[in-house]
């Protein structure tokens, strides 16, 4: 409780803790499978989860809400724990995150250490030496690298995850976009480690058809981008997908994932958005807002990191639902929305009494009340006695 205080002199309106391990022992006493199974949460390092607690405070003049959280953790480390261990480390948003990104999500963590941690947890549950053969050797055999050190040790350890939405975009469904960036020491070595990859990739999927292209390189502001498929072999397959499940035609609202990958500022970057990746490659280049440059973002984020008390989290959030609500209006007004729901509404009746809830009370315009969804967001740090979360929302300004 002392952790989930916050720096100023008041008393939080709710505070709660608990022992999730003896918890679960009260709970299930009796239960002779589950006692047996929590029998081996120290083999995996579970057991070093000693307590979570928790306060809020609901009246900061400068947030709607402010939550300290705090996941009391032994120390050392081991097995689950350990591989999943976060560590501080650049929270500075990179310069190919959008300033009208939906979620933006830093952590750091070491992969040589979980690496291993994972190696000891597989050798004592199948055996000294099954890691190595079952898993390095296979790695070794299929790509002829070393799994160890042309991949793990490659990486920085920083692992970025981004939900985008194009404010323009044709579609009215699925059109939040998804990217996740692998921070790695060398851009040039992890091009290497990739091609080396795609190609067996390639291969295997030329197997099954001989005139298959897969994987083939663009160019976007003169950075390479590689997709899994050409637009229309994918429009090929999602159709084929599509028939099989009985539907006919295509589905010109709904937006289809379309595997992507790039290498930008030292990350690799997947997405499963072409549009999303060429917007990441035009913010790097300069030509569309960095979140970066967001001076309401630092200014907010330093009263945070300052109420946290420090300037090097582990992992950082932030969460705009702005462009989440634009999308979930134009799909209830947009007549292609409800020519598809007038299709179901026999089948769904929820549907028959939204559209008509809509045609009575038509929904605001999007500017009208995208004040009443400020963000908000999470900061995480760590110390020797486990995770403390700083978890924050935005209060709207009345003013306005």
């Amino acid at each position: 409780m002392n952790r989930c205080r916050d720096t100023a002199d008041v008393q939080p309106e709710f505070r709660f803790f608990i022992d999730p391990l003896s918890l679960a022992r009260s709970g299930f006493r009796g239960n002779t499978a589950v006692l047996t199974a929590m029998n081996f949460l120290p083999s995996v390092g579970l057991d070093g989860v000693l307590g979570f607690g928790a306060s809020a405070d609901l009246h900061n003049e400068q947030f709607k809400v402010v939550m300290h959280s705090h996941l009391l953790l032994a120390n050392p480390k081991s097995g689950v724990l350990e591989v999943l261990a976060l560590k501080p480390g650049e929270s500075e948003p990179q310069p190919f995150v959008p300033n009208n990104i939906i979620n933006y999500s830093n952590t750091h963590w070491d992969p040589p250490k979980a690496f291993v941690e994972v190696q000891k947890m597989i050798d004592t549950f199948m055996g000294e030496g099954h890691f190595e053969s079952e898993f390095i050797g296979q790695f070794r055999d299929t790509f002829e690298l070393d799994l160890e050190t042309d991949v793990i040790n490659q990486l920085s350890g920083r692992i970025t995850h981004l939900q985008w939405s194009q404010p323009d975009s044709p579609y009215l469904m699925n059109n939040t976009c998804q990217a996740l960036a692998i921070g790695v020491k060398d851009s040039e070595e992890a091009q290497k480690v990739l091609e080396t990859i795609m190609e067996y990739a390639r291969a295997r999927m030329r197997k099954r058809d001989e005139n298959a292209e897969p994987w083939p390189k663009s160019d976007h502001q003169g950075v390479s981008v590689w997709t899994m498929a050409s637009a229309e072999d994918m429009e090929k397959r999602w159709q084929e997908r599509r028939e099989k499940r009985g539907r006919e035609g295509t589905n010109d609202s709904f937006r289809m994932p379309y595997p992507t990958y790039s290498i930008l500022d030292d990350h690799v970057i997947v997405s499963d958005s072409v549009e999303m990746m060429h917007h990441l490659i035009d913010v790097s280049q300069g030509d569309a807002d960095m979140l970066a440059d967001n001076d309401q973002y630092h200014e907010r984020m330093d009263t945070l990191l300052n109420a946290a008390d420090s300037d090097m989290p582990c992992a950082v959030m932030w969460s705009n639902p702005e462009p989440v609500m634009r999308d979930l209006i134009r799909l209830l007004t947009d007549e292609r929305s409800k020519d598809w729901a007038d299709e179901q509404a026999e089948r769904l009746p929820w549907l028959a009494s939204l559209l008509t809830a809509v045609e009575e009370e038509p929904v605001p315009d999007y500017e009208q009340f995208k004040k009443y969804f400020p963000p908000a967001g999470v900061i995480v740090t760590t110390d020797d006695t486990g995770y403390h979360f700083l978890t924050f929302q935005y209060s709207v300004n009345d003013d306005e």
